[in-house]
């Protein structure tokens, strides 16, 4: 742990005195403990929180972009290069309870924008696998454009550290016009036009505009003001998102229909078509303004049909809106529903549209796949009746089963066992349903698919089979049932780890009594000669160190 007053030694760990730091160690202490934040899940409260505070406190507005950059990059190379579908929602955006880390990052407004967005595609990117390896629990967090993690642990310690910087160094820039069209004031607005300096597209620091926060609340009569004032309908905020889109989302339809038009108008007026009279023209003009993508791909009908705005998403069919396009991952407007669980407009982009239910990207994955990983059984039945392969793989060899097992979807993973769904399809690096559920300590997951009979020996590339991810999870339960039905004690990783070492690293103490119960073999050895109370020892959990003692001691008497 890091600390700001005069150095002293406890337990082992050596505390830094970080007032007194040459600015370049503080920045090496700095990408130190990013380091051990971004690479240790669920980091321990000393790494994640008072240290990292303190540190970043004596840092320049430059470093901290660049320690937050080095993790949005590492997110990224992470979604990439290791499991690298994309079937999670995108993060919400949600304010932090009481006070916040703002004075960590002051300064980095329009900087950590981008670093949010690399984030948030990140995050996008991510299997299950990769998000429960790299990801605090809660995952990003996005309040008044400032990257946060919200994790109650880091967040208590985070709030004790900056207790005198609350307030200090925040500046909040306002903008008259974009309140007044929040407050859905057409004299406000009218007001605020005739300030110094105040223009009808001005942007925050998110880049939206008032007629996008208009619309999205839909003030219909300050979109009207707005819009004959002279603001861009076609204007993108930071995402790329556009009134239309914002309005899409929150159901609005008198505002959809008349920034339609309205953008229409404004297209024809600067181009070639302006005074003609061709119908053809015009309707491929307004397609054009319907099919407007956002910086990841995404049209204004993909997100109402992500919303649940039935209506809304019926009505842009109508006017002209393609559902043959695709986002920049490949995504079709009927797997932004699935992914949302809405049945009904995947009802209706089969049945009335001819949406191909079958649909699947370069990469493998289909709209049942989005709904399994995201627990929604309704639409999974509805794709499975209208044609979707149930056993379908993506790039990676993985399954809807082995989505909903990961996620932990037991009505979805009972839904899709009824339906045939294979139990021991392996991924390519080698991980079952059974594993992946295991991964995520679902005891009853686990037990749907042994009564499938799925392979309980089953291990996977490195070598673990289901008790190693039920080890690291902490769940005696499950490790009970798992060896009730001989799942192997002494299966071993390419390192010649066992579960009883894997829980012993871990210091899952519950775990590690229900192993040597169970004769694990305590004296079994690692590829560098470690036992796993030579593990134990390196954590210092004294409790696990002499449980693991008393098993190899009785072990001893066994054999003698």
């Amino acid at each position: 742990m890091l600390t700001t007053e005069s150095p002293v030694q406890r337990k082992g760990q050596d505390v830094v005195p970080v007032a007194t730091c040459h600015p370049r160690k503080i920045w090496g202490l700095v990408r130190f403990q990013c380091f051990m934040v971004f690479h240790t899940p669920a980091g321990p409260d000393d790494i994640c929180g008072m240290s990292m505070a303190l540190l970043l406190a004596h840092c320049t507005t430059l470093q901290k972009l660049s320690c937050l950059y080095r993790h949005s990059r590492r997110l990224r190379s992470n979604a990439e290069d290791e499991e690298r579908t994309r079937h999670s929602p995108r993060p919400t955006v949600a304010a932090v309870t009481g006070p916040t880390v703002a004075a960590l990052f002051r300064g980095c407004t329009a900087p950590s924008r981008f670093l949010v967005a690399q984030s948030r595609r990140a995050l996008n990117s991510s299997s299950p696998a990769s998000l429960q390896r790299y990801l605090p629990p809660a995952g990003v967090q996005i309040s008044n454009s400032l990257l946060l993690y919200d994790k109650p642990a880091m967040t208590s310690n985070l709030l004790a550290a900056l207790k005198n910087h609350q307030g200090k160094g925040v500046t909040v820039t306002t903008h008259p016009l974009i309140e007044a069209a929040k407050n859905g004031s057409v004299d406000a607005c009218q007001r605020a036009l005739t300030e110094p300096k105040v223009k009808v597209d001005q942007k925050d620091s998110e880049g939206s505009c008032a007629l996008m926060y208009a619309a999205e609340a839909g003030h219909m009569h300050v979109v009207k003001f707005l819009v004959e004032k002279g603001a861009r309908v076609s204007a993108k905020d930071d995402t790329g998102e556009t009134a239309l889109m914002k309005a899409c989302k929150s159901g609005h339809v008198d505002v959809i229909r008349f920034l339609i038009d309205a953008q229409l108008l404004q297209r024809k007026k600067s181009s070639s078509i302006m005074g003609s009279d061709s119908a053809k023209l015009l309707q491929i003009e307004k397609q054009r303004v319907l099919d407007v993508k956002d910086d990841e791909g995404v049209t204004a009908l993909m997100k109402a049909a992500e919303s649940d705005e039935l209506e809304i998403a019926r009505q842009l069919i109508e006017e002209g809106a393609s559902l043959t396009l695709k986002d920049d991952h490949g995504w079709t407007v009927l797997m932004w529903a699935a992914l949302a669980g809405n049945v009904d407009i995947c009802d209706m982009l089969v049945k009335s549209y001819d949406a191909a239910a079958d649909y699947v990207t370069e990469r493998g994955e289909s709209a049942l796949m989005k709904a399994a990983a995201n627990g929604h059984w309704e639409v999974c039945d509805f794709l499975l009746e209208e044609g979707a392969k149930v056993n379908q793989l993506d790039s990676e060899h993985q399954t809807a089963l082995m989505w909903a097992a990961a996620m932990g979807h037991t009505a979805v993973v009972r839904g899709l066992l009824s339906r045939d769904a294979k139990v021991d399809l392996p991924s390519k690096g080698g991980k079952t349903a059974l594993l992946l559920a295991c991964a995520v300590g679902r005891d009853s997951i686990v037990a749907d698919l042994l009564a499938a009979r799925a392979k309980i020996e089953h291990q996977d590339a490195d070598g673990q089979n289901g008790l190693f991810g039920a080890v690291q999870c902490g769940n005696k339960e499950l490790v009970s049932l798992l060896i009730q039905h001989k799942c192997p004690l002494e299966a071993h990783t390419q390192r010649g780890e066992t579960p009883l070492m894997f829980a012993a690293m871990n210091q899952q103490i519950d775990c590690v009594k229900v192993l040597c119960a169970s004769s694990a073999d305590v004296n079994a050895v690692d590829e560098n000669g470690q036992r796993a109370i030579d593990h134990a020892e390196g954590t210092l959990n004294s409790k696990v160190v002499e449980v693991l003692r008393q098993a190899a001691k009785q072990a001893s008497e066994k054999s003698s």
